[in-house]
């Protein structure tokens, strides 16, 4: 399987989905990984890492999502929303259902960023950076790339419908698949019709 790893693009995000480490075990098992030039280095690991480790550097995202499975850490933003397409594997964190809640509306509550981290409601200064892990991206890369990675392998050697049947536990993460919606917490969020994924997987 070709596996692509893109830079995130999420201000302030400078974690990478799969270490060095992570791509040897995967070229080892047989797969072709495409790493996009600088998707580690926010997080310690330079390209030559990667290229020691068996990966090939692609030059830009639109090389990396061309794999058959692309490993990412945050959710696809507007301007990668072109590289998504129906046969597309997507391993990772992706917050459909999110929205804002009444308890955000009544402490007048926003998310922020690093580069304006707080605001002021009335006498209360908040502190709503959204994503905390990325002002640690090399130990947090490391923390969750140790406990995402099991689950990267077994979808790039068995395939994710294969996969997903032998496990329940992975199978509960996969939120849509050809253009239907799987997941039902984010159909309810949204009112949207769901799909059973007993019907996907059968």
């Amino acid at each position: 399987m070709r596996i692509g790893i893109p830079k995130e693009v999420k201000e302030h995000e400078y974690r990478v989905a799969v270490t060095p480490a992570g791509v040897h075990a995967l070229v080892e098992a047989g797969h072709t990984v495409l790493v996009q030039a600088g998707a580690g280095v926010g997080a310690g690991f330079p390209d030559a890492e990667y290229v020691a480790s068996g990966a090939r550097i692609v030059p830009d995202a639109a090389d990396a999502w061309a794999a058959d499975l692309v490993c990412k850490i945050k959710e696809p933003l507007p301007q990668e929303y072109p590289f998504l397409r129906r046969d597309l594997l997507l391993f990772t964190y992706l917050h459909l259902a999110a929205s804002r809640s009444c308890t955000d509306a009544l402490l007048g509550s926003r998310p922020t960023t690093y580069r304006e981290p707080t605001f002021r409601v009335h006498e209360s200064l908040f502190f709503c950076v959204a994503n905390m892990p990325g002002a640690v991206p090399v130990t947090s890369t490391l923390a969750l790339t140790a406990v995402t990675f099991p689950y990267l392998a077994v979808l790039a050697s068995r395939g994710w419908e294969a996969a997903c049947r032998a496990d329940r536990a992975l199978a509960r993460g996969l939120n849509t698949h050809d253009g239907a919606l799987v997941h039902a917490g984010v159909a309810a969020a949204h009112g949207l019709p769901v799909t059973a994924l007993d019907d996907v997987l059968a």
